[in-house]
């Protein structure tokens, strides 16, 4: 189940994460966050309990075009207050300040994609937004043991208005 939240504009925030390069055919975000999540107890300045799946794709990726065999890089995430404090287990990411659309996804990985076309096929072209060609993100709460069919996630997808 989806639905929509809110648009907000988040300011610039740091993290320390891990990355894959990766595609949905040889998905690799379980290994990502397999190797990710014992070592996210060394993060002391965490600023939020929320973990994030973060999303890089090239430029010339759409909705359109995105196929499994698409190559992007996923992001696992801890947002933090400074990246000073951090350990050489971590990379720096900065995402800088953006508009975005949250929505609220409910279930299963099954459920996924259904929510993804229906951001991307209706919610889109009735909205007065286009999407931002930078990463987005599920922001996730880290619950273990993990319930996927369960879960809920606010999946946050970069935007401006059409109108400019």
């Amino acid at each position: 189940m989806i639905s929509f939240i809110k648009t907000t504009q988040l300011p610039e925030t740091y993290y320390l994460g891990h990355k894959v390069e990766m595609t949905l055919e040889n998905n690799k975000t379980q290994e990502l966050f397999r190797g990710f999540m014992p070592l996210r107890k060394q993060i002391l300045n965490k600023s939020s309990e929320y973990v994030l799946l973060l999303h890089e794709y090239n430029k010339q990726t759409t909705f359109e075009n995105f196929t499994p065999q698409t190559i992007h890089t996923n992001w696992a995430l801890q947002q933090v207050n400074a990246l000073e404090l951090s350990t050489s287990d971590f990379l720096h990411y900065t995402l800088p300040s953006q508009n975005y659309a949250i929505f609220l996804h409910s279930g299963g990985v099954a459920e996924f994609a259904g929510s993804m076309h229906y951001i991307f096929s209706d919610w889109f072209p009735n909205s007065g937004y286009e999407v931002v060609q930078v990463p987005h993100f599920e922001k996730i709460l880290p619950v273990f043991p993990p319930q996927p069919e369960t879960r809920e996630e606010e999946i946050w997808i970069p935007i401006k208005s059409k109108i400019n």
